[in-house]
Formats: structure tokens, sequence, C-alpha cells
């Protein structure tokens, strides 16, 4: 971990514990058992996650039943059952490492504070005030909510993912851009968030109006979205999958072309040497050293190939260029190939690597 990195996880986790200070639910001793019914709920909600497409962070389905406990219960009670259910569910169910674990219920809790201050400035409060057993709705004003909650879920969205891109990308070294457009801004994901957030009012209604039957409804369209989420990742990674290995079949057709065109430049090398040879020695010595020469140039031939395909494969930049002068010069300098042919054939790629 960056010492940035480490530095911006410590200033997260101490705003948070100041604002979870702040927020302390007075309500506590006479609501305790509601608040823990919430987070029970939010863990179940928390089962409802996938990775990202990157796969250097995870996403779920709970930010619906947060946002619409802090409508419910007020601020302060949102931001505990928020940031509880968070730690609880990471640490148990997801099994992170406890870093992320407090990073992400860190970044829980301030998000749900900005949405939940949004909430408020906007009005909200006057059509839904927090009595005992939850916020009561006030049919005179209920119109007026509409606003209010906008704020709410544009609010945490933006804190929400800003931060958590932000983390995504000094951990792995991109930029924070790439991160937030590969990861949470394209239009898939912007569909699945729009639809969850938008369940927040109805699942508030539903309380509202029949208690907690009315939110077990939600269960059946949250399951639906994660569904459909997790089908449009499995098919993004197969095309993903598909694509490298489309890359790898065109460099192995690459590959054998190179192997190729070398076997037909050390035949023609060979056949110069052993003229060579035969005018230099005579015509007797030349037949026997131009049959294990033959044999020679046939073990260099099939090295040389063999090098030029292993040399081919890039796994880590599948868009680097190939240098193929360098190549056949490792495959030339790797290969049994006669000292008299190295020494005709280097100056040539010397001079192709210089053009």
């Amino acid at each position: 971990m960056s010492p940035r990195l480490k530095a911006y996880v410590t200033a997260t986790v101490v705003a948070a514990v100041a604002v979870l200070a702040i927020g302390w639910p007075h309500a506590f001793t006479r609501d305790w058992g509601h608040y823990v019914a919430w987070v029970v709920i939010c863990l179940v909600s928390e089962t409802l996650w996938n990775n990202t497409i990157s796969g250097g962070a995870t996403i779920s389905l709970s930010a619906t039943v947060g946002l619409s406990s802090t409508v419910l219960w007020g601020a302060g009670a949102g931001l505990w059952i928020s940031a509880f259910s968070t730690f609880i569910a990471d640490l148990f169910v997801l099994r992170k490492p406890l870093v992320r674990v407090a990073f992400n219920s860190a970044q829980v809790a301030l998000a749900t504070a900005v949405g939940a201050i949004v909430f408020q400035l906007l009005g909200g409060r006057v059509a839904l005030p927090v009595a005992a057993g939850g916020a009561v709705l006030d049919r005179a004003h209920a119109t007026s909510l509409m606003l209010p909650f906008a704020g709410l879920v544009v609010g945490y969205f933006i804190v929400n993912r800003a931060m958590v891109a932000l983390a995504v990308a000094w951990s792995a070294g991109r930029g924070f851009r790439q991160v937030l457009m590969e990861d949470w801004l394209y239009m898939a994901r912007i569909e699945v968030d729009a639809a969850s957030f938008l369940l927040t009012p109805l699942m508030v209604i539903s309380f509202t109006t029949v208690g907690y039957p009315g939110v077990l409804l939600f269960y059946a369209p949250l399951f639906m979205l994660f569904q459909s989420d997790r089908r449009y990742l499995e098919l993004k990674r197969a095309e993903e999958v598909n694509l490298r290995n489309a890359r790898f079949a065109a460099k192995g057709e690459l590959a054998a072309g190179i192997g190729h065109e070398l076997n037909n430049q050390l035949v023609a090398i060979s056949a110069r040497a052993l003229v060579h040879a035969i005018r230099s020695a005579g015509l007797a010595s030349a037949r026997t050293g131009g049959v294990d020469s033959t044999k020679m140039i046939g073990r260099a031939v099939r090295a040389a190939m063999s090098l030029t395909i292993a040399s081919v494969k890039l796994p880590e930049d599948d868009d680097a260029p190939i240098n193929i002068v360098g190549i056949t010069w490792r495959t030339t300098s790797a290969s049994p190939m006669p000292p008299a042919c190295k020494s005709c054939f280097h100056p040539l790629l010397s001079a192709a690597g210089r053009a």
C-alpha cells in the first residue's frame, strides 16, 4: 500500500468515526429493536454482491436498504445501520482484509451522511418526520418528496463512487477517470444503479404503510437486478476471454509465417555456404561436409521456428508492437547455425534494425 493510499484510508476512517460519534441516535434505547431488524435486512441485501468488471472492487445492492433506513429512522440511525451492516458483511460474508473492511464501512458512513444532509436541506423531513416506530408520511406534503429523494440518491452516489474509485485507482496504479468509466459509469451499471435507487422511496412508503412485510416484498426485485447484473458481467468476461484467444491465435499464425520465412532464408544461406565449401575444400570432402551441414541446418530451422513462436507470445500487453528484427536476431544467435552463416546474416539484421 502506497503512502498516499495509507493517508487516504486513515483520513476516511477518522472522518467516519467523527461523523458516527456525532450522529449517535438519541432514540436508541427506544428503537434499538428496529435498528437491529434493519441491520439484518441490510445484511441480507449485502449477500447480493458482484465483482466489478476489473475485479478491483465489489458492489452490492445494500445501498437501497441503507438509504431507506436513513429516511425512516433519521440520519444518525441510518449512518450506524449502514456502516455496521457493511462492516459485518465485508468481514464475515465477503471475508475481505481488515483494511478494506474499515475503509468500506467508513466511506459508506460518509456517503450516507452526505445523502442524509441533502435530503434534510431539500425539505424531506417536512413530509417524513421521524417519530417513534419510524418516520410518518404526511400526505399533504407527499408530492414534495421527489426532490429530496433525488438529492439523497445523488449525494450518496457521487460520494460513494468517487471515494471507492479513488482507492481502487491508487491501489491498482490506474487512472481515476479510467476506473470510473470502466467499473462504474458504463451504461449497464448505470441502469442497475438507477433501478435499485428508485426502489428507495417505494420501500419507505411501503414500510410506512404496511410495516416490515412491505419491506420483504422488495427482495424479489432486488434479486432480479442482482441476477441481471451477474449475467452481464459473465457475458462481458466471456467476451474478453474470446477476444484474448483470438489475439493469441493471430499471433500464432504470425509466428508460423515468420518461421516459414526464416526457413527459406536459412536454406538459401546453407546452400550458399555449401557452394563455398565445395570451391574451397574440393568435391570429395564437400560431400561429407554437405550432409553434416544439411543436418545442422535442419536442426537450426526447427530451433528457429520454436524460438520464434515463443518470442512472439506477449503475455502482458496484447497491443505491443512485435520487433521482427529483434526476434530474428535472437533466433539466429540461439540456433545451432554454422558460424559462417551467422556472420553473413547478422550484418543484414543490423542494417534492417537501423532502417
